[in-house]
């Protein structure tokens, strides 16, 4: 997913693609969180330096980093007494800093919950977490003011549920996930096989730790999408054959290749199987869409393969097409 698919999708500009955890952060921690930019750099930082370049008190980094749980740092950092020493893994390090910094952020726990799908009232809530019903009213607030650049909102009936386009709530969860246990994702460990599981499909693969890291930033959209310069022609020219052909016009052809060329991506080092049978009915596919698996006869076996992932593909190719 390319930055271009970002804009598009999100409305968002690059410079909050580029932000898009920075949303969950407070000022004091966005300080914090600029500053500890240096570490892998500078291998070592004390909590004078740090107080020096953010302004906030020594006292009170070196008790939030003293205090941290153990866990969140284990992979990436050592803390003492005097300041933090970074230990490497610069794949899992961005992350672990993430969650270290919103590891106390209440309501940030909340929206993690929340995303999961399911329904909750408000006395589960405040049982779940402690709050007063007042605390929670202003937390709830807080998650609708984050959900909103993805178009996602909170459903109020009674109970609180997350409402919107199933897909852009799929990839936020991906995005959260990231940062919500950073320690026990494999992939960004550098695991030899990665399993991952949806409603529909698991996936199995099997790359370099680099190429993992690599591979699953792309997929969801924090590195920018590579398609080289023949690839690309390549593309488009099966894209004109199908303006040619059929009676539809590519609107946004550039985002169109990218999208193509995700789906070979899963294709070629993904290992795709369903986990629950299903019979595929190609009369509920759009015409356009129709049209586009004549030509790519990789969206039909990404329909036979993987449902959840055809649909998922499917909406977002559609956007840009126009048909006659």
């Amino acid at each position: 997913m390319g930055e271009t698919y970002l804009k598009g999708k999100l409305g968002a500009s690059s410079s909050y693609k580029e932000n898009m955890f920075q949303i969950f952060l407070n000022k004091q921690r966005l300080k914090l969180y600029a500053s500890l930019q240096h570490l892998p750099q500078k291998q070592y930082l004390s909590y004078k330096e740090i107080s020096k370049e953010t302004g906030i008190r020594k006292k009170v980094i070196q008790q939030f980093f003293l205090c941290c749980d153990a866990t969140l740092i284990a992979y990436t950092i050592d803390i003492d007494y005097q300041g933090i020493s970074y230990k490497g893994n610069d794949d899992l390090y961005p992350w672990c800093i993430f969650q270290i910094l919103l590891s106390d952020n209440l309501a940030f726990q909340l929206l993690f919950q929340l995303l999961s799908g399911d329904s909750f009232s408000y006395d589960e809530l405040i049982r779940r977490y402690f709050y007063s019903k007042s605390t929670l009213k202003r937390k709830l607030k807080q998650v609708e003011t984050w959900l909103h650049p993805f178009h996602i909102s909170l459903k109020h009936q009674g109970s609180v549920k997350v409402e919107g386009d199933r897909y852009q709530i799929e990839w936020l969860r991906a995005w959260i996930s990231l940062i919500s246990k950073p320690e026990s994702n494999h992939i960004l460990l550098g695991g030899t096989w990665i399993y991952e599981q949806s409603e529909a499909y698991h996936l199995n693969f099997q790359l370099s730790p680099r190429g993992k890291v690599f591979l699953l930033k792309q997929i969801i959209g924090l590195e920018q999408l590579v398609l080289d310069s023949r690839n690309k022609e390549q593309l488009e020219k099966r894209l004109s054959y199908l303006e040619d052909t059929y009676p539809l016009r590519i609107i946004q052809k550039e985002r169109c290749c990218q999208l193509l060329w995700r789906i070979y991506l899963f294709q070629k080092y993904v290992s795709m199987q369903v986990l629950v049978p299903f019979q595929f009915n190609y009369e509920n596919l759009s015409t356009a869409w129709n049209y586009f698996a004549e030509e790519f006869t990789e969206l039909r076996t990404l329909e036979k393969d993987n449902k959840s992932l055809a649909r998922y593909f499917q909406c977002l190719i559609m956007d840009c097409v126009d048909v006659d």
